[in-house]
């Protein structure tokens, strides 16, 4: 759509955000930059050790030879250098800390051997060397035997209270494990002696010596523009990121231009002499979550929904703050006097570079700036404009005070036709550059291990058991008594068999009884009856027989034998018949038989089988419905507000920062002192202001070691294959997964990818725990560029290593201009004053010694840094409309409102406060008007 700018010269803008582009530099090898690229090369030859240390098989055997409660004692009888191993094969878990490093390491130090001395390998890793050595470590295994096994033992165990002699498999584990250790870690050392590895074996005895310094290693002393040949495998060691960057400030406007109607959204036609009512119900539902989107959802009623008008600044600003592309910062919007220091509410990031010129800076961040705007506004308004829909119902009467009515009435002869059309708004954008400021950057590793992780209380309900009582103990049948009578006759044998005499048993169970009277035994009877049988009673056996009395009343002694379940026999020991027979009473007691015990306890076991069976069941059912209720009230935890957690994110990076800036080398014991520095670097770095970059969790690739989510149960066991549905690999234990119920929300960003996520947090949370590291910047005050450089340039927070190396400028003219600035600045008396005094002479004189180093190129940044401020707060005295004025240059488009720009867009310029970008937006609004309108019939075109 062509619009005439000039007709709306002059027009104030309704609405303003200030936006920053962050352009880090390249060059100056700070000493926080140097030790934390030192430790990552360290690491990764440590690495390089750790990969072979795996590939040899230990050559030691031992045997426990006694216990006691608090020591141990074993033999070694075999321990020499590992042997390498296939490719394919398994080797011993690598450690650094051993006898064998211990005993080489101190023999280095004892005989101050130089590392660059390749020899000294021969005398220290060679085959016999370490034979030698591991003799020595030999006798301190056994010497230290108890050291050794406490050393070894799992967290959980406590070393204090170990009992080795009642834990003899873990002594044995962790023996086997430390003296296979010493031997693998041996044969790894010589491995790399006997390939000549002594880069490798230097960097892992002399971690602390020279041999680390990456000047020496890499030549990162070099300091060339490391884009024009860079190779990632060679000239990692030319780049260093400097810990000094630049912010560039912009100010958006926007301003109301002209109205125009739409296309048509809907047709109602209208028959002579009618009229129609229409009712427009405007609802509208805004769900603004602080992640990384917002999103809008509209709830219809009545079958009629719109969508207030969204304004197209205020979404500007919910975009910035949302972006995780940009920094994180919850100051946002609002401005401070001179017009440069204004609070930006989003910092984008444009490329890094290497030259220090502000103008090429200034254009090239005009550039970033330029399409970044343009890409999000034009976003935005897409997105506004399809959040509109519109119905109509024609209805009798009004029901709601909130609903617009619109009446139509057609008085004319003719069928009439109405285009309901939408009213839309024409907004002018326009981009001030508006200052600049110099920023201190730094990193901080793995910044989320200080925050606190929310832990949700949830009671689980206890399974219902009352339903199914346990099952009683095996009743086993108490015994049956039954009443016998039995009749035993007479049975004389020798003798002349007198009834009338009482016989007793000639020997127990003897079947002889002899007469009392007849001691000589001529007088004789049987005293046995065997095999009388019983009633049978089911289930029971018959177990014993007592005698109850004798119905004739006669002296009778029985004693019952031979018992069967069924049967039994009678054996008198005395007794006096005193006629042909007697009568016994007898109780037959009847005991459950073996059977019936069996089937009774069988039954109970099934029983209880079946009882616990059900309690599992019922347990299980309780368990997975407290875990599915558990999913669903952690998937729903609301995040706790957008401000606390990105301050409480803030606040862990400034507890690094904060804690580098005061490590000056000053004692900080007393209050006084901290007061001090704190007001020094408040006065210096704007703190309040810092913005932080969250890295990728992809720029540290690695396998998480996933665990799952904790419902109640033992991770990696909670549920069975019926008891998870999905689409294939639920059961792929070295997946990511993670549990979900038809009621939960949406999984949170990283549960896929195993994070550690907090259930208060959002996204940016998130992103922030499983962050390698975040880039901090705090910006420097303006004005306070010189002292500030001199503070990040003391030893103890960035130092000056590498920053007196030469400045590699893109053209020649760029250092005639530093020279020229530096040498015509009236510099007090100091140092600044003393090199820079006759620079340009100094240089010609002698070139070799005397150039333009990146602390001079630094050193110029600032002073453009801070003449640009100081031109920002210089007022501008002007003739507006008639009326004489005085406004910054930073407040000019306030004064003077839109300015027209020609071309729409300029990233240089000689203004560095100029308007350098214009473009228009289309927003829909909430207005409906109905034009009527007519059609050919013949050919359907609109007349």
């Amino acid at each position: 759509m062509k619009v005439d700018y000039k007709k709306f010269d002059g027009t104030l803008p309704y609405a303003s955000e200030i936006f920053g582009t962050y352009q880090p530099l390249l060059g100056w090898k700070s000493k926080r930059t140097f030790d934390r690229f030192s430790l990552g090369l360290q690491r990764a030859r440590m690495e390089a050790i750790e990969s072979i240390l795996p590939r040899f098989y230990a050559d030691a055997k031992f045997q426990i030879t006694d216990f006691t409660h608090d020591n141990v004692f074993f033999e070694i009888s075999a321990l020499g250098p590992g042997t390498l191993q296939s490719p394919t094969g398994t080797g011993v878990p690598p450690a650094y800390r051993t006898y064998v490093t211990e005993l080489v390491a101190d023999a280095i130090a004892t005989k101050s051997l130089n590392p660059e001395d390749e020899k000294i390998w021969d005398k220290l890793v060679s085959k016999d060397a370490l034979n030698k050595i591991l003799q020595r470590v030999r006798q301190l295994l056994q010497d230290n035997s108890a050291q050794v096994v406490r050393e070894g033992l799992p967290s959980v165990m406590d070393p204090a209270t170990f009992n080795f002699g009642q834990n003899a498999h873990v002594v044995t584990e962790i023996v086997t494990r430390r003296i296979s250790r010493e031997s693998g870690v041996a044969g790894a050392l010589n491995y790399l002696y006997e390939n000549q590895k002594f880069d490798t074996l230097k960097q892992f005895f002399f971690p602390k010596s020279k041999a680390v310094d990456l000047s020496t290693v890499e030549e990162m002393q070099t300091y060339i523009d490391p884009m024009e040949s860079f190779n990632p495998r060679a000239d990692i060691g030319r780049v260093s990121l400097s810990p000094i960057g630049l912010v560039h400030l912009f100010r958006q406007y926007f301003f109301e231009f002209e109205t125009f109607l739409g296309s048509p959204v809907q047709h109602i036609w209208l028959s002579p002499g009618s009229s129609l009512e229409l009712v427009e119900i405007h609802t509208r539902k805004q769900l603004q979550e602080r992640l990384i989107e917002s999103s809008l959802e509209m709830v219809v009623k009545s079958e009629k929904s719109s969508t207030e008008q969204d304004e197209l600044s205020d979404a500007v600003r919910d975009e910035n703050q949302n972006n995780t592309k940009f920094g994180v910062s919850i100051n946002a919007g609002g401005s401070v006097s001179g017009g440069v220091q204004g609070v930006y509410s989003a910092t984008g990031h444009i490329d890094t570079t290497t030259n220090y010129n502000l103008d090429n800076n200034q254009k090239t961040a005009r550039e970033s700036a330029h399409k970044q705007m343009r890409q999000q506004s034009e976003k935005l308004s897409s997105e506004i404009k399809k959040n509109f829909k519109t119905a109509f119902k024609t209805i009798t009467e009004t029901q709601d005070v909130t609903s617009r009515r619109y009446v139509l009435q057609n008085s004319s002869p003719q069928l009439v036709n109405y285009e309901l059309r939408r009213k839309m708004r024409q907004v002018g954008v326009q981009v001030q550059d508006i200052g600049t400021q110099l920023c201190w950057q730094t990193y901080l590793d793995l910044p989320g291990s200080d925050l606190g992780i929310a832990s949700l209380v949830h009671i689980a309900e206890p399974p219902d058991l009352a339903a199914i009582p346990p099952p009683e103990a095996p009743v086993i049948p108490q015994p049956i008594t039954k009443d016998h009578t039995v009749r035993l006759f007479f049975q004389g044998w020798v003798g002349d068999n007198d009834t009338n005499n009482t016989y007793v048993e000639h020997g127990a169970e003897s079947d002889d009884g002899w007469a009392v009277s007849d001691g000589a035994g001529n007088d004789k009877i049987h005293m046995n009856y065997p095999a009388y049988t019983v009633e049978a009673v089911p289930g029971f056996e018959l177990t014993q027989v007592v005698y109850d009395s004798c119905i004739e009343g006669k002296m009778v002694e029985p004693e019952f034998v031979g018992l069967t379940p069924t049967t039994f026999g009678i054996h008198l020991k005395r007794v006096n018949f005193d006629g042909d027979a007697i009568t016994l009473n007898l109780k037959l007691v009847y005991s459950p038989s073996d059977d019936t015990i069996s089937e009774a306890k069988k039954k109970f076991e099934t029983d209880m089988a079946n009882y616990d069976a059900e309690k599992a069941r019922l347990q299980k059912e309780a368990f997975v419905k407290s875990a599915r209720d558990r999913i669903k009230l952690a998937s729903n935890v609301e995040p706790r507000r957008f401000d606390e957690l990105r301050e409480e994110e803030r606040t862990v990076v400034y507890r690094h920062l904060i804690g580098s800036l005061l490590n000056v080398g000053v004692p900080l014991d007393n209050a006084r002192t901290r007061h001090v520095l704190a007001e020094l670097i408040e006065s210096m770095f704007d703190v309040d202001k810092m913005l932080y970059f969250v890295a990728p969790e992809w720029w540290l690739p690695r396998q998480h070691q996933t665990t799952f989510q904790n419902v109640g149960g033992e991770p990696g066991n909670l549920f069975k294959t019926e008891d998870i549905v999905s689409w294939g690999g639920a059961q792929s234990n070295y997946r990511a997964n993670y549990y979900i119920t038809e009621d939960s929300t949406p999984a949170r960003l990283g549960s896929s990818l195993g994070w550690l996520l907090q259930l208060d947090g959002d996204n940016l949370r998130n992103a922030f725990l499983n962050a390698p590291w975040v880039k901090a910047v705090i910006p420097i005050r303006p004005g306070k560029e010189m002292a500030a450089l001199n503070w990040l340039m003391h030893a103890h927070v960035e130092g000056t290593d590498g920053i007196d190396a030469r400045y590699q400028a893109a053209s020649d003219s760029e250092i005639n201009e530093m020279i020229v600035l530096l040498d015509g600045y009236p510099w007090p008396d100091g140092e600044e004053k003393s090199r820079y005094t006759n620079f340009a002479a100094k240089i010609d004189a002698d070139p070799e010694k005397v150039f333009v180093s990146i602390r001079d190129a630094l050193v110029y940044l600032s002073l453009k840094v801070k003449q640009k401020f100081e031109a920002s707060n210089q007022t501008v005295d002007e003739t507006v409309d008639g009326r004489a004025t005085s406004y910054l240059p930073t407040e000019k488009v306030f004064e003077k409102g839109f300015d027209p720009l020609i071309g729409g867009f300029k990233a240089a310029g000689k203004n560095s406060f100029e308007v350098f970008d214009t473009w228009v937006e289309v927003l829909p609004t909430d207005q409906i008007v109905a034009v009527p309108v007519e059609y050919d019939p013949k050919t359907g075109m609109q007349k």
